[in-house]
């Protein structure tokens, strides 16, 4: 994760600093394992605003200047005056193209926010819009939303799943597909919100959907927490066997997680990790219990569940987000403003001592959430990103006996060899893909390039006073100026302006001037980096 810290400018933090305290946050270290969070949002109802939480100094918590920023307020000053008011955001996730799609409970719409120009808000026109209307008359499939149950999107331009809850006797629980056919940014529009499932019930309390995931597998899940669910509280998932396009039978309903009845249960969030985890909040006890369909017999039974984490009862907990290797971010409603996250970094099926910590402290963070309610996690690898080879190591050796680290190109004039890392995600539809290159001499120009094979073998060919990596079809991507600190960078928006398709690897390399250079060349380079790019 090393760079992560210069993702974020100081133009990021812009709107959150309209919420700044004068109170200053001592560092402290993060208990091993657990330094350097994921990216993750927030709902926060009381203050109706949408927070974005970076660990920027990799120390273990939001609590810094800069790491929690206010993506989007309703209420804020000109310039950056937003349009589209909240009354309760309650649900929240994130699509893979960086769209975060928040349901609000009372004004029964899903509000879609992008920070497109990367400047720490999303108020700014064209940054924020309703996605779904679920008012009366509100979209032209006539859905009216009772109350918001949960959301989810997993593929960018893919649907969005929403759960429309009762709320009184003679309504459903329904499971609605939202999908931007026209090309819109809403899915208003004829055919393009409908009914995917419904649960019929006599009493609100009879079946009780409080959130939906669509899975790793492709199929939908549901967390059913209702008196009347058919076979127990838990998970169960919705496969449209029939391709209709509807769950119009039992067959199309299956028990998939379903824990072990207890006293107080009260089952209110789930989530998935990339291995096909899945995790329950139970806030009556407490608890978060995790399961793995082992052997793939199509639901999770006996020994494939377990109690992961003991978090303690009398805490209004009401989300949990999971990251893509099983890290689990809590949100605590109220005023005590807290996030908290647990890991099993030893594998023994605990998240024990030295596994957790407070992400979030409201009473010593310099930008305050009064109640994370709604939690979701960027699951999409933003950090480090590609395989370095062709380094200071290879078998080819340096040109002139100035072999370096392992991980980096041949020695340049600062004693040092240059390394190539990229950072971002290597997804086509993020975008967000940025290459950084250190430990260059102050001050010279340098130069991206990418190219199709590797040359070598990976190993490279000596050229200047480096070794030249990249061959085929090699494309310049652009020229920059060296900072002082010997630091240059490129990005983001790289697949759009190099047109990097989907599937594909391709091989990075930055060339540089150094007229001091052990070879006297005048010039040398990175180590190369190879990525492939995905959705």
């Amino acid at each position: 994760m090393q760079g992560l810290s210069r993702l974020l400018s100081p133009a990021r933090i812009v709107l959150g600093s309209l919420l700044l305290t004068a109170s200053s946050v001592a560092q402290s270290p993060a208990p091993e394992g657990l330094a350097g969070l994921e990216i993750s949002f927030y709902a926060d109802p009381t203050l109706d605003v949408i927070f974005r939480c970076s660990d920027t100094d990799l120390n273990g918590n939001y609590n810094q200047t800069g790491e929690t920023i206010a993506l989007y307020a309703d209420v804020v000053a000109s310039p950056q005056e937003a349009n589209v008011p909240l009354d309760f955001p309650s649900h929240i996730t994130v699509s893979p193209d960086d769209t975060v799609f928040v349901a609000d409970r009372d004004r029964w719409i899903v509000l879609a926010l992008n920070d497109f120009d990367e400047d720490g808000s999303a108020n700014e026109a064209g940054e924020h819009w309703v996605y779904f209307d679920g008012t009366v008359g509100g979209n032209a499939a006539g859905l009216v939303l009772a109350t918001v149950g949960g959301i989810s999107n997993r593929e960018p331009l893919g649907a969005v799943w929403l759960v429309s809850s009762s709320t009184q006797a003679g309504e459903a629980e329904r499971v609605l597909r939202l999908e931007d056919r026209t090309l819109d940014r809403d899915a208003n529009d004829a055919t393009e919100a409908t009914v995917f499932a419904t649960f019929a019930e006599s009493d609100p309390a009879d079946r009780a959907i409080k959130g939906v995931r669509e899975g790793v597998d492709g199929a939908v899940y549901v967390l059913d927490a209702g008196s009347m669910t058919p076979a127990g509280r838990g998970i169960y998932r919705l496969a449209d066997l029939d391709s209709s396009g509807v769950i119009d039978s039992s067959a199309e309903v299956s028990a998939f997680f379903i824990p072990p009845v207890q006293a107080g249960d009260d089952w209110v969030a789930l989530d998935q990790d990339d291995g096909e985890n899945w995790y329950l909040l139970n806030r009556g006890n407490g608890r978060i219990w995790r399961g793995h369909d082992t052997d793939a017999s199509g639901s999770i039974e006996g020994l494939e569940m377990y109690a992961l984490w003991q978090i303690g009862i009398g805490s209004d907990w009401q989300d949990i987000g999971v990251t893509d290797e099983g890290g689990i971010f809590l949100g605590l409603l109220g005023g005590s403003g807290q996030v908290a996250f647990g890991a099993d970094i030893n594998s023994d099926q605990t998240i024990g001592s030295g596994e957790s910590l407070t992400a979030y402290d409201a009473t010593v963070a310099v930008v305050q959430m009064s109640s994370p309610f709604g939690v979701a996690v960027d699951f999409h690898e933003h950090g480090v990103v590609g395989d370095p080879f062709c380094t200071a190591a290879s078998i080819v050796g340096c040109p002139c006996n100035n072999s370096g680290s392992p991980d980096a190109g041949c020695v340049n004039s600062t004693t040092l060899g240059a390394i190539l890392e990229g950072e971002g995600s290597s997804g086509v539809g993020n975008d967000d893909l940025e290459l950084h290159a250190l430990q260059l001499p102050p001050n010279v120009a340098a130069v991206a390039f990418y190219g199709m094979q590797q040359v070598g073998n990976g190993n490279g060919q000596r050229f200047y006073d480096g070794l030249r990596c990249v061959s085929g079809s090699v494309r310049r991507i652009g020229l920059a100026q060296v900072d002082a600190l010997g630091n240059a960078h490129w990005g983001p928006a790289l697949a759009s302006s190099q047109g990097l398709v989907v599937g594909t690897t391709y091989h990075f390399q930055v060339w540089y001037r150094d007229a001091a250079g052990p070879c006297n060349t005048g010039s040398n380079f990175s180590n190369g980096l190879s990525i492939t790019m995905d959705l």
